[in-house]
């Protein structure tokens, strides 16, 4: 609940900013004739998404060091999105739109494969000399995933019929991981549970095309960031002990592609369908520190998903 709250806070905080960008537009030379405020119909969006191909989070860890969440793990992104957007037209071709996004996640099943070493020491002859001998090995699991995932817009859109982009997104997606069906080494079979969460700021630009007819509507768009700031946090627990590790991405880029058909059917009403490819792509380090000893970690998350779904909005005008 605090969640969507706070959706919703940002999303009409956006829009109560909106005369302030026609009050400032002579100041800062904003192209367009100013004009009052004109609010779009409001509109919902209802969708089904799926991963494609499956998220993954993969750790590249030298056999040192004592990271718990290691090897490669995938699981399915998948559920129903609930989407809500207001498009407020503030000067002849500068639109300003805000919208929030909530996942209603479907529980997954994800794998994860981890190579490892195992040492063992073989006594001599020689009281008290050993030989070592070193094996290298992969195990395979499978977790239960639980996913946590929203976030919420700004968009400027200057331009009439072919526009060009502008805004910030942030957005909160996290992973649960637990119940693991088998063991791979004996540390990892004392972990029941292990948290992925990412925590991005998402400034984009992109072009839209907008094809309006009498009674029909045809949006296209697409944006993206060759960087994408974020935060990254895995929390892992073996025999009751917490361990967390801590990085920020170094090498990411962000896609995103939108298309939506809308078809009026009485004043300001209108149904439709919308389609939606995302992908989200990031390298980091992940810094460890757990009672003496830290070391520090590759690891890449990658992420694609599509979404298709209807969209409508209401109409307040009788049509009498």
């Amino acid at each position: 609940m605090i969640k969507r709250g706070l959706l919703l806070l940002v999303l009409f905080g956006a829009l109560a900013a909106a005369p302030v960008l026609v009050a400032a537009q002579g100041m800062f030379g904003i192209p367009g004739e100013p004009i009052s405020p004109v609010f779009r119909p409001l509109r919902f969006y209802v969708g089904w998404m799926e991963s494609s191909p499956q998220t993954s989070f993969v750790l590249d860890v030298p056999k040192a060091t004592p990271v718990f969440l290691a090897g490669n793990r995938r699981w399915p992104s998948r559920g129903v999105w609930l989407g809500l957007a207001q498009g407020v037209k503030v000067a002849s071709n500068v639109e300003v739109e805000a919208d929030g996004w909530l996942l209603i996640p479907s529980s997954g099943t994800g794998k994860e494969s981890e190579e490892f070493s195992q040492t063992v020491f073989n006594p001599t002859t020689t009281p008290g000399v050993f030989t070592a001998t070193s094996t290298s090995a992969t195990g395979r699991r499978e977790w239960r995933t639980r996913e946590d995932w929203w976030f919420v817009d700004g968009t400027a859109m200057f331009g009439p019929g072919l526009s060009a982009l502008g805004g910030f997104r942030y957005e909160h997606y996290s992973v649960t991981f637990k119940d693991p069906s088998d063991s791979i080494n004996a540390l990892t079979s004392l972990d029941p549970r292990s948290d992925l969460t990412i925590n991005s700021y998402q400034p984009f630009v992109g072009v839209q095309y907008r094809a309006i007819c009498p009674v029909s509507c045809l949006t296209v768009k697409a944006i993206g960031f060759p960087f994408v700031p974020a935060d990254i946090r895995v929390v892992d627990a073996i025999a009751g002990i917490q361990m967390e590790s801590k990085g920020n991405f170094g090498k990411s880029v962000f896609l995103e592609t939108f298309a939506e058909y809308t078809q009026r059917i009485v004043g300001d009403a209108s149904v439709g369908a919308f389609f939606r490819w995302n992908w989200l792509y990031g390298l980091t380090n992940l810094n460890t520190d757990i009672a003496s000893i830290s070391g520090s970690d590759r690891a890449a998350f990658n992420r694609s998903t599509v979404t298709v779904g209807g969209t409508f909005t209401l109409s307040f005008v009788s049509p009498l």
